[in-house]
C-alpha cells in the first residue's frame, strides 16, 4: 500500500500556533512554524511559547 506524506508550514508565530501545535501532535501529525525571530513587532510568539512548540515535536524555522 502506498504511503501518503503531507507538510504542514505555518507563518507569523502567532499564539495560537501552540493551540494548533497541541491539536496536530494529538493526530501524531507535525508542523513547520516559521517565526521572524529578529523582526521587531512580526511576532507575537514568545519564547517560551517557541520552545513549547518544539517540545512537543514540532519543527521551528526562522527567518533572522
Amino acid at each position: 500500500m502506498p504511503s501518503t506524506i503531507v507538510t504542514t508550514s505555518w507563518d507569523d508565530g502567532h499564539h495560537i500556533d501552540l493551540r494548533l501545535a497541541e491539536r496536530l501532535a494529538a493526530s501524531a501529525l507535525k508542523g513547520t512554524f516559521y517565526v521572524a525571530l529578529n523582526h521587531p513587532g512580526q511576532k507575537d510568539i514568545d519564547d517560551d511559547e517557541i520552545r513549547a512548540l518544539r517540545a512537543i515535536g514540532m519543527e521551528i524555522g526562522s527567518i533572522r
